[in-house]
């Protein structure tokens, strides 16, 4: 009987309950955030299978990097994206290939222009990167040649199909005032060794 218990050790009893519950919340946060990460790097993995096939079975470049635009399109969060592709030619510049986006970029001209404060960036520094327009100082040239594009994020991508090799860039747009996430620049950082052995594969 309760009562029959020492009220010392009825307070010991609900303390060492109260400390058991803890640990108990404690372990179950834990295996949340443990689960969680798992459930993160088995998407990510599942992805990086399924555009590696993407890859494999493109035949031209304009397969290859519609499927890409698509393929980020669909896992990226919902936004107006555009994207810009430049390939090395057999001067060693990086040209044009592809425009894809809604709206689709129309011009080459205007391509060229959102995509020069950019190519030597990446050709410095070969990695995944984000910038945002009117905010980012790296490229504030790029905010006044173009007002219009001010608030606008852009990734840089890298088509290496070895390390140090750089073979081509894809330019990644993004209107709203949303950034680029952590995930999303995983979703790219996939493209870069796929996409570039492919391209060598096809040109």
């Amino acid at each position: 009987m309760l009562k029959d218990i020492p009220k010392e050790k009825l307070l010991e009893i609900v303390g060492s309950l109260r400390e058991e519950n803890g640990d108990l919340r404690r372990e179950r946060t834990e295996f949340a955030a443990q689960n969680s990460l798992l459930a993160s790097k088995y998407e990510i993995e599942k992805m990086r299978a399924d555009y590696a096939i993407l890859a494999l079975n493109a035949r031209t470049d304009d397969a290859l990097f519609c499927g890409t635009f698509g393929f980020f399109e669909h896992y990226a969060q919902p936004g107006q994206f555009y994207g810009v592709v430049h390939i090395c030619n057999h001067e060693a510049h990086l040209q044009i290939v592809g425009r894809w986006g809604k709206p689709k970029p129309e011009s080459l001209e205007f391509c060229e222009a959102i995509s020069e404060p950019f190519i030597n960036r990446i050709i410095q520094k070969p990695c995944v990167s984000t910038y945002e327009i009117g905010k980012d100082p790296r490229v504030d040239e790029f905010s006044r040649g173009l007002p219009a594009f001010v608030g606008t994020s852009v990734m840089t991508v890298p088509l290496m199909p070895h390390d140090g090799e750089l073979i081509g860039a894809l330019f990644i747009y993004k209107k709203g005032e949303q950034l680029f996430s952590a995930r999303e620049r995983r979703i790219a950082e996939i493209f870069v060794q796929p996409a570039g052995l492919a391209t060598m594969r096809i040109g």
